[in-house]
């Protein structure tokens, strides 16, 4: 049997269709090809016959979809005609009458979003609610045609009295116009008096921290101003008493020697300065005013330059 007569259209939506009696060739050809041993001698053989079969598949797609399309002509007429018909009229008039609904729903929500923000404003009013505070825009109501009148309105009244108990509770604070200033931020009470404490702990923390520094610079420097006292008073104490002279004594001129007493006369060439050259450098000394008078008298005995420093 040919394969362009094994699908036949007879008559919408019969279809005869004879691959139920042809399944046993087809499966028949496709073991034996799958039976075939596939070598470097035969596999020119085993493609030729891979070659048939997709061949003979695809001669029956072509049929299968010249079928298809055979089938669907007659469909896509009939919908174009029942689309005219029928489909078109009522998918009109459903589109008519939902605008016509929608004016209707439409005015009946601005009716009743009106109510509710006229008596919200009212309310507000009877409170004395800052408006910036207890604006509607915050309130979140929404209004829909499910929900009644009376809900929504009880929405807005307990919107209004949580701002009214939030004030309220803002001005018992310690710090009224900071909490206020942080309300108006972030719409929670609660939140903003956290906000503020929190900002006068840091405060008050910088504030010790300040006075404690202060008063351990007015110790250290008191304490170096005592060191300094004792170390003087000590040094009077030990300064040896100036021995008198004589004024012969202290102008008397050195006598220089003559040639005649060191020898044959010689010119002297006295030599250049060596001194050294001076270094500065920084330390901290921390000791008893034992050890501290001690480390001075070290360096005054040296001709160590010494500038004293207080912390």
């Amino acid at each position: 049997m040919e394969n362009t007569e094994i699908i036949v259209v007879k008559q919408l939506p019969i279809i005869e269709e004879q691959l139920r009696t042809v399944q046993q060739n087809i499966q028949a050809l496709v073991n034996e090809v799958l039976a075939m041993d596939c070598t470097e001698d035969t596999y020119k053989e085993v493609k030729k016959a891979r070659a048939d079969l997709n061949a003979q598949f695809k001669e029956l797609e072509a049929r299968r979809k010249a079928v298809k399309s055979q089938i669907e002509a007659p469909y896509k007429a009939f919908e174009t005609v029942y689309k005219s018909c029928a489909g078109d009229i009522f998918a009109d008039a459903d589109r008519q009458l939902a605008k016509k609904i929608r004016a209707v729903e439409d005015g009946l929500r601005e009716k009743r979003a009106a109510a509710v923000r006229a008596y919200f404003e009212e309310y507000r009013e009877s409170l004395n609610l800052p408006a910036d505070l207890a604006d509607y825009r915050y309130a979140g109501i929404n209004v829909t045609l499910s929900a009644t009148e009376k809900s929504l309105k009880a929405q807005a009244k307990e919107f209004l009295d949580r701002i009214r108990d939030d004030l309220s509770l803002i001005a018992a604070q310690p710090d009224p116009d900071e909490v206020l200033a942080e309300y108006r931020e972030c719409r929670n009470v609660a939140g903003a008096v956290q906000i503020v404490r929190d900002r006068h702990t840091r405060i008050e923390a910088e504030r010790r921290r300040r006075e404690e520094e202060q008063e351990a610079l007015r110790k250290a420097q008191e304490h170096a101003a005592e060191v300094e006292q004792a170390i003087e008073e000590e040094d009077q104490l030990t300064m040896p008493e100036p021995t008198e002279a004589t004024a012969d004594e202290f102008h008397a001129p050195v006598a220089e020697p003559t040639p005649e007493e060191n020898g044959p006369y010689e010119a002297r060439v006295e030599p250049e300065s060596t001194a050294e050259k001076m270094y500065p450098i920084t330390i901290k000394v921390t000791g008893t005013i034992e050890q501290l008078k001690a480390l001075k008298k070290f360096m005054i005995e040296g001709g160590i330059n010494y500038v004293q420093l207080f912390d």
